[in-house]
């Protein structure tokens, strides 16, 4: 028999008297249940709500090895500062990697889930179109930010595993989100997003120009992952601003974000320092200024830990157009979409408008590009990628001469590991860690 509890219902107009409060607690949900149409759109959320968690901590782990801030306070499992630049095996919380398998493995699941219940009818469903680009999101998500690629309980496959399904993935929520029509415009947009980033990594240069147009994405989309009180933005949790800021553990201070603000007054890449008894403070580590980052920070209440992140939009894709005229050789036309992001941007007041870069060859054109990208994707968990892609085919080496970080042969790590639990639990895993390097580490640590 099955339990009574009593609850109390809001927001209904009850007639006193005429109503029971007695409802039945059927227990667990039933797998089947979640075939019935009226559970997809749940799907649909409780993919979004992993795809937060993954974005929200890869962004975090990674932006130490892009120095996009550093360590001031107990952030890492090892509860001990890192070397500015540095990232170990045994700082990354092995949430890294279960949040972001689990945002990939929910929506895939539930994309299979779709397909068996609707046949055909998969190609024009709503719900497909959205779960299919939360699953090409959250294999872009893993290809950007981990070493290697694992799918369920696999070997190891090369990296590129997760972008060609992210691809794929984006490539028939384009499709399905253009046959539902003008309800799905946003998920088609964002598709096409994923798939131009998702490209540039596979270096389909072609693919990648097609999808990036203003016809596809315009400059104004954007898609964010939202945050609350259950899943929290890390940015705004580990500096603990609601309390007083107790915990104050990450610092921009010595990274090229700091200075950058300093001089431009540019508000993408904002921060600020607090005081105590009129003297700046500290970190929770003495001697480590705490100049807090100010792009997310929270909106209401003590229990408010929002700020979105954003996952994609139309300013990165006026780059990805930049990044592919260089890739052609045409630093005009770069030099044009590169500060055409620049003109207008907000700055702190009583800071002139922002400059722009100044290009008269590809070469400069790469230095300029690196330096926008830095900053408009900054704290969004795309920068240590970017590396690292760079890295890989070449580019790196062949054009960056100045810019944030110019010089990355100091970071030994620009990906993060696969987690000791994966390894531990998959017999197609060894136990040891890899633990990839840097191609170009030259095995110096960057001093403070």
């Amino acid at each position: 028999m099955h339990k009574r509890i009593s609850v109390l219902v809001a927001g209904a107009a009850l007639l006193v008297g005429a109503c029971s409060f007695d409802v039945t607690n059927p227990g667990p949900v039933a797998d089947e249940a979640l075939d019935q149409a009226g559970a997809w759109d749940a799907l649909v959320r409780g993919a979004r709500y992993n795809i937060s968690r993954a974005t929200s901590i890869d962004a975090f782990y990674g932006a130490v090895a892009a120095k996009e801030y550093s360590t001031s306070g107990r952030i890492n499992a090892t509860k001990l500062p890192l070397v500015f630049g540095q990232l170990s095996v045994d700082d990354v919380n092995a949430n890294t990697w279960n949040w972001s398998q689990a945002a990939r493995w929910q929506a895939e699941d539930g994309q299979r889930r779709l397909r068996e219940v609707l046949g055909s009818g998969f190609a024009t469903n709503k719900y497909a179109a959205q779960i299919l680009m939360y699953g090409a999101l959250a294999n872009r998500i893993l290809g950007e930010n981990f070493c290697e690629a694992v799918i369920d309980g696999s070997a190891k496959k090369p990296i590129n595993e997760y972008f060609t399904r992210a691809e794929a993935q984006a490539t028939e929520a384009i499709a399905i989100a253009g046959a539902v029509g003008a309800s799905e415009v946003s998920t088609q947009r964002a598709a096409y997003a994923i798939r131009a980033s998702a490209r540039l990594y596979l270096g389909n240069f072609a693919g990648a120009g097609n999808d990036a147009t203003t016809a596809n994405v315009p400059t104004s989309f954007s898609l964010s992952a939202p945050f609350d009180l259950t899943t929290r933005n890390l940015f705004v949790d580990t500096n603990d601003f609601a309390v007083g800021g107790n915990f104050r553990a990450s610092t921009v201070w010595r990274t090229f974000f700091e200075s950058y603000f300093r001089t431009t007054g540019d508000l993408r890449v904002r921060w600020d320092s607090s005081t105590v008894n009129g003297k700046a403070r500290d970190g929770e580590f003495t001697g480590i200024p705490w100049l807090y980052q100010r792009k997310y920070i929270p909106t209401g209440t003590n229990a408010d830990y929002g700020s979105p992140i954003r996952l994609v939009s139309g300013r990165e894709m006026r780059l990805v157009q930049a990044e592919l005229a260089l890739r052609a050789g045409d630093f005009t036309t770069a030099e044009g979409l590169i500060n055409g992001i620049r003109a207008g941007q907000a700055v702190r007041a009583g800071s002139p408008a922002l400059t722009s870069w100044t290009i008269t060859n590809v070469q400069e054109g790469w230095n300029a590009l690196r330096r926008e990208r830095s900053i408009e994707l900054w704290l969004e968990g795309r920068t240590m990628g970017d590396l690292r892609r760079w890295i890989a085919d070449g580019t790196y080496a062949a054009q960056f001469t100045n810019g944030p970080d110019s010089d990355v042969a100091d970071r030994v790590r620009m990906c993060l590991p696969i987690s000791r639990g994966e390894r531990q639990t998959n017999s197609n895993l060894q136990l040891d860690p890899d633990d990839p390097q840097s191609p170009i580490y030259n095995g110096q640590a960057a001093p403070w």
